[in-house]
């Protein structure tokens, strides 16, 4: 039981920094150029995801560590 928490915990970060990549793509990457009435090519899209898919992993694993730091000194604490 404790080993799939530990393993659910560690793959949250995955899934939190893809959504937040997804979430800035779309906002970023299509929304914004959209309203300011630019061009969407297939190129600027394409660069614009990737881009955003990998900061947003990385977002991801920065909070996990963060979070994760937290949770030991709470623990230590206690």
């Amino acid at each position: 039981m404790e080993n799939s928490k530990c393993s659910q915990r560690k793959e949250q970060w995955i899934w939190k920094g893809l959504v937040w990549g997804a979430f800035m793509f779309l906002t970023m990457g299509v929304l914004f150029p959209l309203v300011e009435k630019q061009p969407l090519t297939f190129s600027k899209l394409s660069f614009s995801f990737l881009h955003r898919l990998v900061f947003g992993l990385l977002y991801g694993y920065v909070l996990h560590l963060f979070t994760h730091d937290v949770t030991r000194k709470k623990v230590k604490h206690k």
